[in-house]
């Protein structure tokens, strides 16, 4: 009998292609021990809160890192946290009838959360000049007497961005603002000054 045709040869495998990478890379939370360092080299970090107990304003203001939820505690006039440079948690800060303005200069990362300001009726000015990256979503709501809202280096936010009924919002900057996971809904005035960089276009769309 004639011989067996020899066996073809399996084909090559072929590696499947490989998802397009995303734009969006939110840099990882550093480890919650040891703490951050801090980017001032002669000041020790001071790390404060915990996962279960809130942190409030006025306990954070020697603090380099809160671990774990901050909260405005019934905080009154000015408040000004210049060593805070880390949030493990969000930053709550509502109903408050006495708080008028908020600094946060050296805060760099919200992880785990975002941060919800909503409703304090002296509330004049929030300010956080060196955030970055916000894990959650960003809400700014209810803030009768809110004449400047300044995240001038915020890039990246996880997750929606609401700046809504600020009846007196003359200034809304976030011009570093690349990457919002999120919606984002801006209700401002005609005459109000607005930049969110790449994202700019909403500063004139009416509220989602």
């Amino acid at each position: 009998p004639p011989p067996p045709p020899p066996l073809a040869s399996p084909p090559p495998p072929t590696s499947p292609t490989p998802p397009p990478a995303s734009t969006f890379s939110p840099p990882p939370p550093p480890p919650l021990t040891p703490p951050p360092p801090s980017t001032s080299p002669s000041q020790p970090p001071v790390v404060c809160g915990n996962k279960t107990t809130p942190t409030t304003l006025e306990a954070a203001l020697g603090c380099t890192a809160v671990m774990g939820h901050l909260t405005d505690g019934g905080a009154s006039g000015v408040v000004n946290l210049t060593n805070l440079e880390y949030v493990y948690g969000d930053i709550g800060v509502g109903k408050n009838n006495n708080l008028t303005s908020l600094t946060m200069p050296n805060l760099q990362h919200v992880y785990h959360r975002g941060i919800s300001v909503n409703l304090n009726p002296k509330l004049a000015s929030l300010t956080m000049d060196n955030l970055e990256y916000v894990y959650g979503d960003i809400g700014v709501l209810d803030n009768l007497k809110l004449v400047s809202l300044t995240m001038n280096n915020l890039q990246n936010v996880g997750g929606g961005i609401g700046v809504l009924d600020n009846d007196n919002l003359a200034s809304l900057a976030m011009n570093s603002l690349e990457d919002v996971r999120g919606g984002i809904s801006v209700d401002l005035a005609p005459t109000a000054s607005c930049d969110l960089g790449d994202f700019t276009s909403f500063c004139s769309s009416p509220p989602n």
